[in-house]
């Protein structure tokens, strides 16, 4: 029998560590919006940003973090990680809960 895990994209917590770059997407197992439904095992989020001042510079740093819905209590935390990448990032094994999870993400530049 297969459980589904909740993640919640509460965009409200989808924060930008440079004023500059704003997040205006979010996905996790290709699907978009408040919240996805998937099956335990492999998880991908992505996210979609935007330099809102036109500055020449693009993503190169991120952070992800994962919590419980219910306890608000941090599950995964991936520390910064240097990397352009912001689409299909696998995180790791979470175990089906009934209350779900949600996620964030914060991104920004280093020089």
């Amino acid at each position: 029998m297969k459980k589904s895990i909740f993640l919640a994209f509460f965009l409200m917590f989808v924060l930008s560590i440079q004023a500059h770059l704003k997040i205006i997407q979010t996905t996790c197992n290709y699907q978009r919006g408040q919240m996805a439904v998937v099956e335990a095992g492999k998880i991908r989020v992505g996210w979609q940003y935007d330099d809102k001042d036109n500055w020449p510079i693009s993503q190169n740093v991120y952070q992800i973090q994962v919590y419980e819905n219910l306890t608000e209590e941090m599950i995964y935390d991936s520390g910064v990680i240097e990397s352009e990448e912001s689409q299909l990032i696998e995180l790791p094994y979470l175990a089906p809960n009934q209350f779900g999870y949600y996620w964030r993400v914060r991104i920004g530049y280093q020089s």
